[in-house]
Order: C-alpha cells, then structure tokens, then sequence
C-alpha cells in the first residue's frame, strides 16, 4: 500500500500464492486480490489490511473488477477461458460467463439503480435453529424459498420496508455475519458508530455489507413522521440471534419468552422504516 501524498510504501500486507489482480470494492471497505497460485481470490479488510477469507473461483485468475453497486465481483480466470461471477455479500461463487482465449483483464460499467429505492424486507424462520433472518434482496429471498441450497427456512409472514439507496436523513444499516460457534447468523447494525462498534468489539465477525440497507434512527425513541417504529430482540443465548420486527405484539412475545429488547425510549426503538 502507497501512500499517495509522498508515493513511499506505507505498509505491506501479506498474501501467499502470487497475488495478481485487484479491486476495491464499491464501499471501500473491502479489497478484493487474485491469486493465479492458488486458484482463488482473497478478500482484505482495508480498515485492518487483515485478509478475510478466500474463495476458488477458475484456473490462473488474473483481472479483477467490481459492479458500480458493488454487488457482483468479476474475476478473469486466464487458464480456464472463463469468467467466475462472485457474489459480494456472500464472498461465493454464483456463476462461470465462458469467454474467449486466456482473459486477463475486465471492466464493469455503471450499474443500474432501480427506480423506486423502497423494497419489502422479508423475515424467514428456521425452526431447528429457533433463528430468525431478514433480507430484501430478491437472489436471496429466493434462494431461501426453494430451499434447494440453504434449507430449513421458512417466511413467516412478518417485514417491513426500507431503502435500497441513501435519502435525506437515513442511515446505513450494515449487515455482519456472526460464524459458529457464537451464533451462525445475522447481526444488522443502525447506523454507521453502531457499525464501526460492533467491528472493532467483534473481530470475528464477517462484514458482509456495511449499507445493507438504508433506515432513519429514532431520536429519544421517537420516530420521524412517515415512518415506523421498530424493534430489535436478542436471544440471550450463545448460539446469539437477532430478530427485527414492526409488530409490538410479536416484541412482547419475544420478550415474554426470554428475548430482550434493545432500542431508545419507552419503546425501545431501536430504527424507523419508512411507511
């Protein structure tokens, strides 16, 4: 890493395998490197130059690039004439674009916003796990749907809205992954300091998305006008969960069961969602 200013090397980070191509993910959170040695291509944390996980994509990647969304990762598999297409969410494969002789380098164009920045957010259930999940993002939902891949969920029927893209006032909701054996599930902080908190108190955690979505914090435990309250429990348990809901009859079954309620004020709001 140079720095720019006095163009000395400020650090180096190392990674073994040959490292090749690189990307800096839309974020910039996240600085995605190949690595024709070893078939992969591996994923740094550039708040700690930490690298945080690999996945295989095809034979020799070379050329790496990132979607304008920072959805979708491109990886140029020089000796597989293909490209591997990587999801950024998960850091997993989710398909192969075959192409001609040896590709090395690529590029992605602007992305497409969708137009109405409002979507649904749907809240799945897998009983074995007693766990609960949220997502607005269609693949995702989907996958969870088909039960094909990632089985055992199954919609129940609650959710509420959000932003897909920053509007006047909202905040960023980032999206962590808590890995066994602390809970194999989903973590979703309000706000930027909660966000930047929860890394730097849980290096363990994998920041899948750190604008998963976009929500407005309550000031006091009052929401704006126009949007929704809502709720956050936590399962209390080492297997930790969370479940998020707009509905205070299912805040006070999950609090009469053991859960505890998090949020500001009287009603413990913990963010608001536009109506």
């Amino acid at each position: 890493m140079v720095d720019a200013r006095s163009l000395e090397v400020a650090t180096k980070i190392p990674v073994d395998g040959g490292p090749y191509g690189l990307a800096l993910g839309a974020d910039g959170k996240w600085l995605y490197v190949s690595i024709p040695g070893r078939n992969t291509i591996a994923r740094i944390d550039t708040t700690t130059n930490a690298v945080r996980g690999e996945v295989n994509v095809g034979n020799s990647p070379a050329g790496v690039a990132v979607d304008a969304a920072g959805l979708r990762i491109y990886v140029a598999n020089s000796g597989s004439d293909d490209l591997s297409v990587v999801d950024a969410a998960t850091f997993s494969v989710v398909g192969t674009i075959n192409v001609g002789q040896a590709p090395t380098a690529l590029a992605t164009g602007p992305a497409k916003i969708v137009a109405d920045p409002a979507v649904t957010v749907v809240e799945f259930y897998h009983a074995a796990l007693d766990h609960y999940f949220i997502t607005w993002r269609p693949d995702e939902i989907a996958e969870l749907d088909s039960g094909m891949r990632i089985k055992g969920w199954r919609r129940t029927g609650h959710g509420f809205r959000a932003l897909t893209a920053p509007a006047t006032a909202s905040s960023p909701v980032c999206r962590f992954y808590i890995p066994p054996p602390l809970g194999d599930s989903h973590f979703f902080g309000r706000g930027t300091l909660e966000c930047e908190a929860t890394a730097r108190k849980n290096p363990s955690f994998v920041a899948e998305d750190y604008a998963f979505m976009e929500m407005f914090l309550p000031d006091r435990g009052q929401c704006p006008s126009g949007t929704t309250e809502v709720h956050r429990v936590f399962s209390n348990r080492p297997d930790a969960n969370h479940r998020y809901t707009v509905d205070k009859a299912v805040l006070g079954k999950m609090v009469a069961s053991g859960w505890l309620a998090e949020g500001d004020g009287a009603d413990l709001v913990v963010m608001c969602a536009p109506q």
